[in-house]
């Protein structure tokens, strides 16, 4: 049984393996959205130390079924909470559950995710556990079980995908209804708050990049440690050398219930998608992503060319027919794994400066094409899909950036040194 008295990460030896709560968001399997990619290659690094994890996530209602049966990592104990979070589905509901977060200290994008179930199993599986354990809040939203009486002897750590309270603010300020720039100013400031408490409230605080540390860093005194993210596939593809020459697709690829990528998408074909297809006139531009809807679908159906595809459970075709991919993102925050994913897929990338913020090895006219005006935008575009030999220039250095900085291996490396972990043999 557990003694009453804190551990410490970085004394614990390696012939001790902790067993890990780990809570978070959405169900990350399959890992089909950014967070649910750089989730699940951590569970993944954590396990493959030999971990033993109890995962604690919610499922959100208007996930397609099939995803209900897919299966987790070997070994991972799941405990899914099922709830309408993304409630488009019950507008009502979701109003209500507005309203009475405007009363509430915690932001409501936090509030939504606690659920006293969470709570319940946890402080019933204390007796049991005999290892040193820890709780490993995923997302800003977990840390609100920091505040909720879990057990004082828990290791706590909160990792870092976003700098929320940014994200808010970036959407007040493109937000043209004054009701919603009222709401969303109170949850910035209650976003900003909390992010302080969070940080001061976790025994280890991990950021997905250096920019994101920084930030994290200005808000208290708390030490940041700079995590990393896997990329990772069965295998990476090969730069498709059979692709008919006639086909030249771009594609973006991301969750379409994401304000920042519906945003980067009707900049992308408002300014930038008229210019490519003047030029090229066989380009078609494919988005790619869950949580779409049929008014999106009329919508983009207007433009010559665009199609939309909605979601894709396995994006291996996807990413064979792509010629370049795109990432018009003008929010920073974080690392767009998008980014990432189509460099290790053998493809080509077209991204604003705000998308590459943060990755390591990135350059511009190397690896990748980084441009903010529509103009330059699009005649990256235009010149990587003119130029077969050129695309296999940037991929080839571009996977060397994948490689180096964003493999399985440096990821597991990382947790080996801040947990004190070695791999498990078996």
């Amino acid at each position: 049984m557990l003694k009453s008295s804190r551990f410490f990460l970085g004394h614990m030896t390696t012939n001790i393996k902790p067993t890990i709560i780990f809570i978070t968001q959405l169900y990350p399997f399959p890992p089909d959205t950014g967070g649910k990619f750089k989730t699940f290659g951590t569970i993944k690094a954590l396990r493959d130390l030999g971990c033993k994890i109890k995962l604690f996530s919610f499922w959100d209602s208007r996930s397609p079924f099939y995803m209900k049966m897919s299966k987790p990592l070997k070994g991972i104990e799941s405990n899914i909470i099922y709830s309408s979070i993304i409630d488009d589905l019950h507008p009502l509901y979701k109003y209500w559950k507005v309203f009475l977060s405007i009363f509430s200290f915690f932001p409501y994008r936090v509030r939504k995710f606690y659920s006293k179930g969470i709570i319940k199993t946890i402080k019933k599986d204390v007796p049991n556990l005999e290892n040193p354990s820890i709780i490993y809040l995923d997302h800003l939203s977990s840390c609100i079980y920091l505040f909720k009486n879990t057990p004082a002897y828990y290791q706590k750590i909160y990792d870092a995908h976003d700098f929320e309270s940014e994200i808010i603010y970036h959407r007040i300020r493109n937000s043209k209804s004054f009701i919603r720039k009222i709401f969303l100013y109170l949850e910035y400031l209650k976003l900003k708050k909390f992010e302080k408490k969070a940080l001061m409230a976790a025994d280890k605080v991990f950021a997905i990049n250096e920019p994101l540390k920084l930030r994290l860093e200005t808000l208290s005194s708390r030490t940041v440690l700079t995590s990393s993210v896997a990329v990772f596939g069965s295998k990476s593809l090969r730069l498709n050398k059979n692709k008919p020459e006639g086909k030249r697709i771009v594609t973006f690829i991301g969750t379409l219930s994401w304000e920042e990528n519906l945003e980067g998408i009707d900049w992308f074909i408002s300014k930038v998608w008229g210019m490519v297809k003047r030029i090229v006139k066989e380009a078609e531009f494919n988005i790619v992503g869950s949580y779409g809807n049929e008014k999106l679908r009329k919508k983009f159906s207007k433009y010559e060319g665009v199609n939309y595809l909605g979601y894709k459970k396995d994006l291996r075709e996807i990413y064979q027919q792509t010629s370049v991919g795109i990432v018009p993102i003008f929010s920073d925050s974080g690392v767009k794994i998008k980014f990432l994913n189509f460099i290790f897929n053998s493809i080509p990338v077209v991204s604003t400066s705000m998308s590459a913020a943060g990755i390591l090895g990135v350059k511009d006219s190397v690896n990748c094409f980084i441009a903010d005006r529509p103009e330059e935008f699009a005649e990256r575009i235009i010149t990587l899909l003119q130029d077969k030999k050129l695309r296999t220039s940037m991929v080839t250095k571009g996977k060397k950036l994948t490689s180096r900085y964003y493999s399985e291996k440096s990821l597991r490396e990382f947790f080996k040194k801040t947990l004190a972990l070695s791999r498990r043999s078996d």
